[in-house]
């Protein structure tokens, strides 16, 4: 199963780990609701949306349906079922209320199906996610967003890792300039948290570091070197050399046809800015060590981070990739 959160924190819910999040691949607006499907070959979609309980019919479909209200922290919530069959449709849903929020869940597939073995899968499983669903308490929403986001900056890395890989395969050396700048800037902002986590011995996370909004004040990379050198992650040396490349890549992505730069030279640019991507992982894997081995932060608990993967785990990682490629034809095929 993998973890949803609500984009502002109001309920926390599990999903099976085949479900992908279809919003961004479908341009959905900011008030649509959250929908997931299987990845591939899919027969039905979840939808789950939270709405006002003032607003429109709420008021009486609480009231004719007999909708209790329930606490903010429980799991396994009463939770109303109803199943409606129209001409070309099936749709089971499901109502729940807690306090002021009200939530309509619904799985829709096509009416044709109605007895085929997968879509009674999926519904199964639509019903078993809901078993998880959890209100969180307006006290600790922040907390809950904060780690929720560390984790999809943490997908987001493994994305950009996906590019990287793709290309190296096709030889692309601009491609391989930004990106890998781009990985070692999101690789030094993780040292930070790390760092910190360290010194100040909590799982505390800045949250200006690994995510930024259109409105949010920017954290340039050069800010990052500053950041890093002074507390001491990189040296002067290493300091220097990212100055020195961040000049080369911004020649690259900005004055390739109007100076004299060669496609050569943006090769051997790409070659420097794969050594420091790899001098900058090893900086990372060193805190993430010394937090395991001191029982400090985030990697203070569980299994070593330097553990192969399991299964389960790459599926996981692999369907986050996907979907923040969000496009068909970067999504892998082969699981």
């Amino acid at each position: 199963m993998r973890k949803f959160v609500e984009k502002k924190g109001k309920y926390v819910i599990k999903l099976p780990e085949d479900w992908f999040h279809k919003n961004a691949l479908y341009d959905a607006k900011e008030s649509d609701p959250n929908s997931f499907e299987l990845v591939e070959e899919s027969v039905g979609t979840f939808q789950i949306n939270v709405i006002d309980i003032a607003k429109g019919k709420i008021p009486d479909l609480i009231k004719n349906n007999n909708i209790q209200n329930q606490e903010y922290g429980k799991s396994n919530l009463d939770i109303v079922e109803r199943f409606i069959e129209m001409d070309k449709f099936g749709m089971y849903m499901w109502f729940v209320r807690v306090e002021d929020n009200f939530v309509i869940s619904k799985y829709i597939y096509d009416v044709e199906r109605k007895n085929d073995e997968k879509v009674k899968l999926e519904i199964e499983k639509a019903k078993e996610s809901l078993k998880s669903l959890i209100f969180v308490p307006a006290e600790i929403r922040e907390q809950i967003l904060i780690h929720y986001q560390f984790d999809k900056f943490m997908f987001s890395l493994a994305s950009a890792g996906d590019l990287i890989s793709r290309a190296y395969k096709s030889t692309n050396p601009i491609e391989l300039v930004i990106l890998l700048a781009n990985q070692i800037d999101a690789l030094l902002r993780l040292c930070l948290i790390l760092h910190n986590q360290i010194e100040t011995k909590t799982k505390e996370i800045d949250i200006k570091l690994i995510s930024q909004r259109d409105e949010d004040k920017v954290v340039m990379e050069k800010s990052i070197y500053k950041m890093t050198f002074e507390k001491g992650i990189i040296t002067k040396e290493l300091h220097d050399e990212l100055h020195n490349l961040y000049n080369k890549r911004n020649k690259v992505v900005h004055r390739y046809i109007i100076s004299d730069l060669t496609t050569k030279d943006v090769y051997e640019i790409s070659i420097d800015y794969s050594l420091m991507e790899k001098k900058i992982g090893d900086i990372v894997k060193f805190y993430e060590k010394e937090q395991h081995d001191n029982k400090i932060g985030m990697y203070g608990k569980g299994d070593s981070p330097s553990r192969a993967m399991t299964q389960d785990e790459r599926t996981i990682l692999q369907l986050m990739i996907d979907e923040k490629h969000s496009h068909y034809s970067f999504i892998t095929k082969e699981k």
